[in-house]
């Protein structure tokens, strides 16, 4: 047999979990749209009640996995990098000279071309 790797990346796997918590989202306010829907059209109270019950509950469950999502969305924000900025020591800022070059560069074009 031929042996495969798999390898995934972390941004991956915090994507994929994201988008998991957002389907169960979906799915528990979906149903619970149903069980509210089926409470309004059921004659006796006894299982009109349990519908309502049972809405609520799947409510609640979405309501929880939107406090999750956010969870992940503040644990996901912990691992993101700002703009990588160079700095060499002695306080020397590679972007600052990256402008200064660009600008260089700029004014020879410029001045090449008239």
């Amino acid at each position: 047999g031929t042996l495969k790797i798999r390898v995934r990346s972390l941004e991956n796997e915090r994507a994929l979990e994201r988008i998991a918590e957002q389907q169960a989202i979906t799915q528990f306010a979906a149903l619970s749209a149903l069980a509210l829907n089926a409470a309004a059209a059921v004659p006796t109270l006894a299982l009109t009640y349990a519908l309502y019950a049972a809405a609520a509950a799947l409510g609640a469950q979405a309501g929880a996995a939107a406090l999750r999502v956010r969870k992940l969305d503040k644990k996901n924000a912990q691992f993101v990098q700002p703009a990588f900025q160079n700095t060499r020591p002695g306080g020397v800022d590679d972007g600052a000279i990256d402008a200064e070059a660009e600008a260089v560069v700029e004014a020879e074009l410029l001045g090449a071309s008239s």
